[in-house]
């Protein structure tokens, strides 16, 4: 089995959702294929040597990608697959790609996702609530998150504490720092030069809402390439060491699932829980991190050191890639060398991602 390895990864700055953030005029399709083109930049791969494109559009239409393609420069035969889902699905896009490049049918593979609250709605388990064993509509993510706080004991101080703690990591980290990860983005302005930018809008306080992170505008890509790309001079950042996506009962408080994950991906890696360096949990709600933290015993040192979704904004579509680009820089930053990502979705879906320096 190939190796699969990531060569860079890169997100677009954070905007906030709705009218009058700073994407709001932006295009689902646009913000995509600037992030891409950039991610290809940085990398120094031409576009037209990508074999595959994997997307997680989940709120967009799938249309969007191949338009984003074309702005970026991918060739028309290059395979493009659009990944459903809600918050799993920006991770699933690199854990699928990776599986491209093992299997050997692919050598250089772009993960990427996309969030873009002013662009039409496509539909999508994001948009259409799935449905549940007993034929009812799933429990919301506030409900699931609600049931892990109570079966873990988590009292609102602490999620209240954790949202603070994640915001002020987040703020404590120097400019370069988030620079590092982030691509420059054009907006069109049709009386002048198009406004370039290279910071979030969402870093301000204003992303936290309580113990929720607020949705945003953004996007984020991933460049895998196999050990043959490797022998033509490219240089990667990491390896994918292991990755699986695992059910769950959606009757179920969802950190049911990541905890079945969280055991299939120590075992696949061959790893214990103790030896990473670094752990990247989405926090959609604080009550996720907080609980899967006190199951596995985790040093609270090391989940998100740079703050996460409820200081940065949660772009649903984009949140699996722009956690997997913070959690490279901040890994090189300090000497890592094992770094753990995990998804949780409400239904009790989850996805789990090993990375090796």
């Amino acid at each position: 089995m190939n190796k699969a390895l990531i060569l860079d990864a890169v997100r677009s700055p954070l905007g906030k959702a709705g009218p009058g953030g700073m994407f709001s005029d932006v295009s689902a399709a646009d913000l995509l294929g600037q992030t891409v083109r950039a991610l290809l930049s940085e990398a120094a791969v031409e576009p037209r040597e990508v074999d595959a494109l994997f997307v997680a559009c989940p709120r967009q239409p799938d249309a969007i990608v191949r338009t984003a393609a074309d702005n970026a420069g991918i060739a028309e035969h290059a395979r493009i697959v659009t990944v459903p889902g809600g918050n799993a699905a920006g991770q699933e896009v690199v854990n699928q790609a990776a599986q491209a490049i093992a299997s050997g049918a692919a050598d250089l593979v772009v993960a990427a996702g996309v969030e873009s609250t002013t662009s039409p709605r496509g539909s999508g388990p994001e948009t259409e609530a799935a449905t549940g064993r007993t034929g009812t509509r799933t429990r919301s993510t506030a409900a699931a998150a609600a049931s892990i706080a109570e079966k873990w004991g988590l009292s609102g101080a602490d999620l209240d504490a954790f949202a603070v703690r994640s915001r002020a990591r987040a703020a404590a980290c120097s400019p370069g720092d988030f620079l590092e990860e982030i691509a420059h983005i054009a907006i069109a302005n049709p009386a002048a030069q198009p406004l370039v930018v290279r910071t979030d809008e969402t870093l301000d306080g204003n992303a936290v809402n309580g113990h929720e992170a607020a949705s945003a505008d953004g996007a984020a890509a991933v460049l895998l390439v196999s050990e043959r790309a490797v022998r033509l001079g490219m240089r990667p950042r990491a390896a994918i060491r292991a990755f699986c996506h695992t059910a769950g009962d959606p009757d179920e408080p969802m950190l049911s699932g990541a905890i079945a994950a969280t055991e299939m991906v120590l075992r696949l890696s061959g790893l214990r829980v103790g030896q990473f360096d670094h752990y990247e949990v989405l926090e959609e709600f604080a009550a996720v991190p907080l609980a899967w933290q006190a199951e596995f015993g985790v040093d609270s040192r090391m989940l998100n050191p740079r703050g996460g979704a409820l200081a940065l904004g949660h772009p649903v579509g984009a949140s699996g890639c722009r956690m997997m680009a913070t959690m490279l820089n901040a890994l090189e930053a300090t000497g890592g060398r094992l770094g753990l990502q995990m998804t949780a979705e409400p239904g009790g879906a989850t996805v789990m991602t090993v990375v090796e320096r």
